[in-house]
């Protein structure tokens, strides 16, 4: 699985439905929300597999069905900054709101990064098995930018409990 955190920035509210097929809404996504979108369940972005938080609360997985323009829109088109240059190659950066959890690859707790840092990125991975969790290459240390642990590292973004613009943990400039 192929999952990609996405901002809606259609400036509509998109519904979802729900997974069993039928014509249920089980919840929208707003304007300026993000939500995960799984790229390998097909569609062909028409009938998108996501999954988002619902107005219960509830990270779940639905469908988004004909999202209209700019609904699904990949996060690394709205960073918190542009161009910021590590170690000679230019990234996008996001701001943590809240202290956040970092992991390994293999989903193993390795720190928290505290809140008011920055994390840095050039892609949309969320984790396979986690997808509430942001694939980060670089993190916002006390006196620079440091490697994550490895190649790259995961970082809680949050959006189990806030997905708008406002709430979410891991932010860019939606």
């Amino acid at each position: 699985m192929s999952n990609m955190l996405l901002i809606n920035k259609s400036g509509k509210t998109m519904p979802v439905y729900s997974t069993d097929g039928g014509n249920t809404v089980i919840g929208h996504i707003y304007d300026r929300e993000a939500y995960v979108y799984d790229s390998d369940a097909g569609g062909d972005g028409v009938f998108n597999h996501v999954k988002f938080l619902d107005a219960s609360g509830n990270f779940r997985w639905g469908y988004l069905n004909f999202p209209p323009d700019k609904g699904c829109t990949f996060c690394t088109t709205w960073p918190y900054k542009y161009n910021v240059t590590i170690s000679g190659k230019k990234y996008s950066t996001y701001l943590l709101r809240k202290d956040c959890k970092a992991y390994y690859p293999s989903g193993k707790y390795w720190k928290t990064i505290p809140a008011g840092r920055q994390v840095a990125t050039n892609n949309e991975t969320m984790g396979e098995n986690y997808p509430y969790l942001k694939s980060i290459d670089y993190y916002q240390g006390d006196t620079g930018w440091e490697r994550v642990c490895g190649n790259y590292g995961f970082v809680d973004t949050g959006i189990r409990s806030g997905s708008r613009y406002n709430k979410i943990a891991f932010y860019g400039g939606w």
